[in-house]
């Protein structure tokens, strides 16, 4: 689409080892590429969720459309380490939609006075107690995300749940002899901790 906006063809100038590498050399050509993933084909196999896009030029030819030896490379050969070819893994996450509703707050009239009672992330989680005591968001690494939640504005707070989340996938594709579930539990995370970012910051903070 660059490329067309510029009115680029497809011949490419030869690289000039005696200049300056810049924008224009060497030369190229952009080249977006669009697909779509059949969920039904991957499943949560995670062995399958990887997907491996490979360019690599099939064959090159002068202006006049006569044959031409690359020096350093041989067209079609599929062959790594070249230049004329490059690997691009992209990696197809899961997605598992629900409906669920919750109570995020309650306004209380008595007296005549009208009051706002916002839950806490803790009660909005639905984070079970032992002995009185949250099991997570307390003396644990989810503590920390819940302070800043409290302490970014929303949306800064979901870019951020969106990075931590592309790491924890990452983490959980490498992982071979454990489980995500247990590296999140053994940091405080709840299944559901994703939902903190729906969740209103507390009135008392902001005041």
């Amino acid at each position: 689409e660059k490329s067309e906006l510029r009115k680029e063809d497809c011949l490419l100038k030869a690289f000039d080892g005696k200049g300056d590498i810049s924008n224009t050399n060497p030369d190229y050509r952009d080249l977006q590429i669009v697909f779509k993933v059949n969920e039904a084909d991957i499943g949560k196999d995670k062995s399958k969720r990887e997907i491996i896009n490979t360019a690599e030029i099939s064959d090159d030819t002068d202006k006049d459309g006569n044959p031409v030896d690359d020096k350093d490379s041989v067209p079609g050969n599929n062959k790594d380490g070249e230049d004329d070819i490059d690997r691009e893994k992209v990696y197809v996450k899961y997605f598992d939609l629900s409906l669920q509703k919750d109570l995020v707050k309650a306004i209380i009239v008595e007296d005549g006075k009208t009051r706002e009672v916002v839950a806490t992330p803790n009660q909005l989680l639905k984070i079970e107690k032992k002995d009185d005591e949250y099991v997570y968001g307390k003396n644990d690494l989810f503590a920390l995300i819940i302070i800043m939640k409290q302490m970014l504005l929303a949306d800064d707070f979901k870019n951020m749940t969106h990075e931590l989340d592309n790491v924890i996938e990452t983490l959980n594709y490498n992982l071979h002899t454990i489980t995500i579930n247990k590296v999140l539990d053994r940091m405080g995370f709840p299944s559901n901790w994703q939902d903190l970012a729906k969740m209103e910051r507390s009135k008392d903070f902001e005041k």
